[in-house]
């Protein structure tokens, strides 16, 4: 009989399956490689070059579309457990109301309310970063404007180029904001639920309106069954905002460290001065009760020798009259 070999074709859809089977139970990272330099030399980059092969290589376009929509996800359990500390720790009330499915399980009501008061934290710092920015473009325009322009009509309306920093990826052009409010007012209940054309709330009062999806919209996350969806605008917001609580605990924990160190040291500054002024207060106590003893004998040292003195004169006195009787 003959040997059966493989063919070459055969062995390699062998090792293909093999090679895919292995990557399945991976988790693979491509790697793309990149010319530094023409000249192929250590240390050295050609940023145009590499700017190119980037370019070219689709690189730099996968990273806009990816920042264009949701790059940032996380499941439930990530975001819980990284982003809890922005939640409201006093709230106890039920989860905002939300059209649509019912959260049956407390971890998702805890996450929608999370969700629910992050977003509003957003919002709220981007509220005021648009104010402060509107209230310097109006300081500048009225600084520039010619005396006559000023306080009238000539002067016009503030117009600021919006920034996506504090503009967020709902949110609706200047001019088409009435158009899209008119529009979200005629249609029925469970299309604007879906409908994603929301101007940005310009108070407080507007905002806390909006029902849970709109919030979501407006503040650029979405929450969905199994993950959270951020996107870049709103994800260095919150990163932001969590950096922001980080810093303000361990500024707290310095402090009362730092209170605590000081109280010690007062308090072992205390007992030494405490212990000094004993010392000295015995000290100058020893040397009042020897100052007295030695003042009290020499008193009657001097009271003795009076008294001495008194009888040697008086016998004196005794023996002269003495002699003088006897002559």
């Amino acid at each position: 009989g003959t040997v059966a070999t493989k063919s070459v074709g055969a062995q390699f859809a062998s090792q293909l399956k093999t090679l895919r089977a292995r990557i399945d139970t991976t988790v693979p990272h491509y790697i793309r490689c990149l010319k530094p330099n023409d000249e192929l030399v250590p240390d050295y980059f050609e940023p145009k070059n590499i700017v190119e092969q980037l370019r070219c290589g689709g690189v730099l376009e996968a990273v806009r579309v990816s920042r264009a929509g949701y790059p940032t996800r996380y499941p439930h359990d990530v975001f819980l457990a990284r982003y809890y500390i922005l939640g409201d720790q006093t709230d106890n009330s039920p989860a905002s109301p939300m059209k649509g499915r019912a959260f049956a399980s407390s971890k998702e009501a805890e996450l929608k309310k999370l969700i629910n008061k992050i977003a509003y934290d957003v919002w709220e710092a981007d509220h005021q970063m648009m104010l402060k920015i509107l209230e310097v473009e109006r300081a500048k325009q009225e600084k520039n404007a010619p005396k006559y322009g000023r306080g009238g009509n000539g002067g016009g309306q503030s117009h600021i180029e919006k920034s996506i920093a504090w503009e967020s990826s709902a949110m609706t052009p200047e001019e088409k904001r009435k158009a899209a409010k008119d529009r979200m007012s005629v249609l029925p209940a469970a299309l604007r639920e879906k409908h994603h054309t929301i101007a940005r709330p310009e108070s407080e009062e507007e905002f806390l309106s909006l029902d849970f999806g709109s919030r979501c919209a407006v503040a650029g996350l979405q929450l969905g069954r199994t993950k959270v969806f951020l996107r870049r605008e709103a994800f260095d917001r919150i990163e932001s905002l969590r950096s922001g609580v980080f810093f303000g605990a361990a500024q707290l924990i310095q402090a009362n460290m730092r209170r605590k160190l000081c109280r010690d040291h007062y308090l072992d500054m205390k007992e030494a001065s405490v212990i000094i002024q004993t010392q000295s207060r015995s000290m100058l106590a020893k040397n009042k009760v020897h100052s007295m003893r030695v003042e009290k004998a020499t008193t009657k040292v001097r009271e003795g020798n009076a008294a001495r003195n008194i009888q040697r004169a008086f016998r004196m006195y005794q023996i002269r009259k003495m002699g003088t009787d006897a002559e």
